[in-house]
């Protein structure tokens, strides 16, 4: 593959690494790398352990290993339950090396495909919130599947232009991942095409642009706050000079050394910001990583000087803007870009805000008075709330549920019913393709629960499940309708067992995992075939739970992992899967 390599490609690598080039180019004749990730939401370590059995680790990512190209995990029941996600492995260390805890308002700014997200979502263990955006809508399709795949149900999915969020949420994330387009000369062993594509943009067409991401990004981030950005190439262009532009125009922003990250490889250099990972050196594809963190506030302000107030800081976000969109204007105008007239737009807002009511949005000595929004917050609330919507259909399915879903965090939308994050709301100036946990559809008198509920429920959550065999739950997913074996079905039977004395006891062991309407039932049953005359403990009902109800609304699983929904019927489990979400 060498050979396909351009001239200019090459001289530039020689450049930049000196006698290490000679290595890295030698590299691109080595086969490429693969790898899978497993969801540590749904697996522990343990189970990980036994599913990864035989499986090199990825040295910097908790739950990343090695796979053959030959393997076609993306094909498995494992996949389909969200209990795996294929990535490179040079790919999973954005993620890993952006200390993201739960409870932290995190945004992925250049999200799709979802890689880097759903990992994200990991780390948060559904507290906090997570917005993940991408520019393409379609691309940010592709995301929303992964993470609801994945069982993320505390985030919203966004299609935006970075200078729209940024207009709506000024300091409000804790964590900021960035991994931008770039022109991907870490992806060239993987995929040769991406070698034409560097061909006709290569790092200076991509420079300008990933510059304008960055200082909009970290207009976003709150003091305090960490931000990573990453790309998948290695060009100082694209790489260590985005950062030193980002730190030239950003006095409140520092860089923290990944060199002494606790996750550092040996494999990884040292540059002039940020780390590199080389194909040459590790085993992987190749990686940029540069971590930044926005200082502190004091009471004298960053650095000793009096903090800005709501005012001045709106007024250098404006002159950022007009900065950054410069160069995004010109590829729009040269036809690179479809955003020249939203850009406009905005410019326009920005100039006259104040006169079209926008006064607060945009910094006027009200909005002085007023915290910065936080993410999905409620500075310009959506739809009305869905506690004040009829719902019963909605709260006879929820009965089902093992668990709480709180009334006050609903929001309904066209018949859509959402659990949104706690403390959030929708903005109505964003293009969501997701707010919080798509719960389901309200249809007139009934509620069909979503796909994404599912994938998001663990076992024991939901009064009525069934398990298929693997053969039966690839049949599910190709949305088939399941026949059932009598045995399955059935009243809930009990019989009289003589118990020695010295094992006391009543139900509680035998009835414990029932749902409430069989251990009400076997109470009574109990309490009927009891010998007033035997002593306390001498015997005690053991009953055998029928696997299926009759009927009615089911999660169905493959050994203890959520597949989708069904409805038992007649004996038959009544296929519900979306067919958005069927396996052709």
């Amino acid at each position: 593959m060498r050979d396909l390599l351009p001239e200019r490609f090459c001289a530039e690598l020689a450049v930049t690494f000196g006698e290490e080039a000679i290595k890295l180019l030698g590299s691109y004749d080595q086969p490429a790398f693969a790898g899978l990730r497993y969801n540590t939401c749904k697996l522990t370590t343990e189970e990980i352990g036994k599913k990864a059995e035989g499986r090199k680790q990825v040295p910097w990512a908790k739950a990343g290993y090695y796979q053959a190209e030959e393997e076609a995990p993306g094909k498995t029941l494992d996949f389909y339950k969200g209990l795996i996600y294929i990535q490179e492995p040079s790919a999973m260390t954005p993620a890993e090396f952006l200390d993201v805890q739960p409870g932290d308002h995190v945004l992925d700014l250049c999200a799709a495909p979802g890689g880097k997200s759903t990992r994200l979502a990991e780390k948060l263990q559904g507290k906090g919130v997570l917005y993940a955006n991408d520019i393409s809508a379609s691309r940010a399709a592709a995301l929303l599947r992964n993470l609801e795949r994945f069982g993320a149900g505390n985030l919203f999915v966004t299609a935006e232009s970075p200078e729209k969020l940024a207009t709506c949420f000024p300091e409000a994330f804790d964590k900021i991942l960035v991994d931008a387009p770039c022109s991907g000369e870490g992806m060239f062993r993987k995929d040769p095409s991406l070698i034409r594509s560097w061909e006709e943009k290569g790092p200076d067409t991509y420079a300008p642009l990933q510059k304008n991401i960055l200082n909009t990004a970290l207009s976003m981030l709150k003091p305090g706050g960490y931000l990573l950005y990453s790309t998948c190439t290695f060009s100082p262009k694209e790489d260590e000079e985005v950062v030193a532009d980002a730190l030239c125009n950003n006095e409140d922003v520092e860089e923290v050394l990944l060199s002494e990250h606790p996750l550092f490889y040996e494999g990884m250099l040292p540059c002039a910001h940020g780390i590199k990972l080389l194909p040459s050196r590790i085993h992987g594809e190749g990686h940029f990583l540069a971590l930044l963190k926005k200082k502190e506030r004091t009471s004298q302000g960053v650095g000793g000087e009096t903090p800005l107030d709501r005012d001045e800081t709106a007024k250098l976000s404006k002159t950022s803007f007009e900065r950054n969109s410069t160069a995004l204007l010109d590829d729009a105008i040269s036809g690179k870009r479809d955003s020249a007239a939203y850009l406009l737009r905005e410019k326009d807002l920005l100039e006259n805000g104040r006169k079209r009511g926008n006064a607060d949005r945009y910094g006027s000595e009200s909005a002085s008075r007023k915290k910065p929004n936080r993410p999905g917050s409620a500075a310009s609330a959506g739809k009305t709330p869905a506690t004040q919507t009829p719902l019963a259909a909605w709260q006879e399915f929820a009965s089902l549920l093992r668990i709480g879903i709180p009334a006050e965090n609903l929001y309904e939308k066209d018949g859509h019913l959402y659990l949104l994050p706690a403390g959030c709301e929708v903005s109505r100036s964003l293009r969501y393709l997701r707010t919080g946990l798509h719960l389901g559809d309200l249809k007139k008198n009934r509620f069909e629960p979503s796909q994404a509920l599912a994938m998001w429920l663990k076992k024991g959550d939901f009064d009525q499940e069934v398990e298929l065999s693997e053969e039966e739950a690839f049949r599910y997913l190709r949305g088939e309708t399941i026949e059932l074996p009598a045995e399955d079905f059935g009243d809930l039977r009990g019989e009289v067992r003589d118990l020695p004395v010295e094992n006391p006891g009543d139900l509680r062991g035998e009835t414990r995992d029932l749902p409430g309407d069989l251990r009400r039932e076997a109470r009574d049953l109990q309490e009927a075939s009891r010998d007033p005359g035997q002593e306390a403990g001498a015997q005690r009902m053991v009953f055998s739970a029928r696997k299926m109800p009759n009927k009615g609304w089911c999660l169905v699983l493959q050994d203890g992992q959520p597949l989708g929904f069904a409805i038992v019927q007649d004996g038959r489990l009544k296929n519900k899967l979306d067919p958005g979400w069927r396996v052709l």
